[in-house]
């Protein structure tokens, strides 16, 4: 806990204004913010051009999902969500293309069975 520079009074880390004298004080800055980093460490967000990290994932400004700067990550985040995505397609078609087939099967299974037992009553007179 941080003290008020005024009055002394005891005050959160992240206080801004004093509850008990109403004096305004500096926020301390968070280690992780994009002032504290180096240069070196800092991007333009594609969407708001606000300095963000570079490693961020989500732009802490306007909130849209920043892909990696690394050109080999982002390849390799494509290939995985373009493998899933075959996969789970794979499965949808494979499943209508079985319950098509198993119908088509029950389909021939009925004539098959209707033209044996009219072929047995033919046969029987």
């Amino acid at each position: 806990m941080g003290k008020c520079k005024k009055c002394g009074a005891d005050a959160g880390m992240m206080m801004s204004i004093c509850f008990d004298c109403a004096t305004e004080h500096e926020r301390p800055a968070s280690k992780q913010s994009p002032e504290n980093t180096p240069l070196s460490e800092r991007v333009p967000c594609p969407y708001c051009a606000e300095q963000i990290m570079r490693a961020a994932t989500i732009c802490p400004f306007c909130k849209n999902p920043v892909f990696s700067q690394n050109k080999g990550q982002n390849a390799l985040t494509r290939i995985v969500i373009s493998a899933a995505l075959f996969v789970i397609f794979y499965f949808i078609i494979s499943a209508f293309v079985k319950h098509q087939a198993e119908k088509e099967y029950d389909q021939i299974m009925e004539k098959a069975t209707r033209d044996t037992q009219k072929l047995m009553r033919e046969i029987g007179r």
